[in-house]
């Protein structure tokens, strides 16, 4: 709880003077505690995966004294439960991994900022909303993971009188951004699987009505 607590305390800083003048001996004082910030959230996740380990070494017990039964219950059950958490513990080690997810978690609360965007590294491609699917000129390969990172200030329209939306889409799904590998078509922002990548506006209807357009940003995770 203090971790986060103080976590919480340096974002909150670096974000109410990141508006204001900043001479260079604050620039370096917040770089310190950005760079500080990065160190705490990768111990934090570390000591996460630890502490899971030892709960997959316990159920990997557990799973051969079931297995040598006739007819566990429980050996369905604890393999699903064991690939899951030994999945989560690659996960929490991987620095990259971890702090996409992060982004993506701010992506999906509304919480990202566009300076938050300006500041990220990526390939950069507009999608107009015109354009029912817009080549990313990208093909993705078996075992990469993609992150798809829209400007959370851009918004796009459908015709009829629809107002601007976000990446989001409304409610209902309409005008989401939505990704296509082969034509398998989903709503991200992670991209997993095989083929060229496609990016466009979930519309069902007539496309030259549209308007607006949506940046993002491609980023690869591994």
């Amino acid at each position: 709880m203090r971790f986060m607590s103080t976590v919480l305390l340096v974002s909150s800083l670096s974000l109410s003077l990141a508006a204001a003048e900043q001479p260079a001996e604050l620039r370096s004082i917040l770089a310190k505690a950005d760079a500080a910030n990065e160190v705490a959230k990768r111990d934090f996740h570390l000591a996460q995966a630890k502490a899971k380990e030892v709960g997959v070494k316990e159920m990997e017990k557990l799973l051969t004294q079931e297995k040598k039964k006739k007819n566990s219950p429980l050996v369905e059950p604890l393999e699903s439960y064991l690939s899951l958490w030994k999945r989560e513990v690659t996960e929490l080690k991987d620095e990259t991994f971890m702090r996409a997810k992060e982004i993506a978690g701010a992506l999906e609360r509304g919480s990202y900022s566009a300076a938050d965007w300006d500041a990220l590294t990526g390939t950069m491609l507009t999608i107009e909303a015109k354009a029912e699917w817009t080549d990313a000129k990208t093909k993705v390969e078996p075992g990469e993971l993609w992150l798809v990172v829209p400007n959370p200030d851009d918004k796009w329209a459908a015709g009829g009188g629809m107002g601007g939306v976000d990446w989001r889409g409304t409610k209902e799904g309409a005008m989401r951004l939505n990704f296509k590998l082969n034509e398998t078509v989903t709503s991200g922002p992670f991209i997993e699987g095989t083929g060229r990548l496609y990016l466009g506006p979930n519309d069902q209807k007539d496309f030259s009505d549209n308007s607006g357009s949506m940046r993002v940003k491609l980023i690869r995770v591994r």
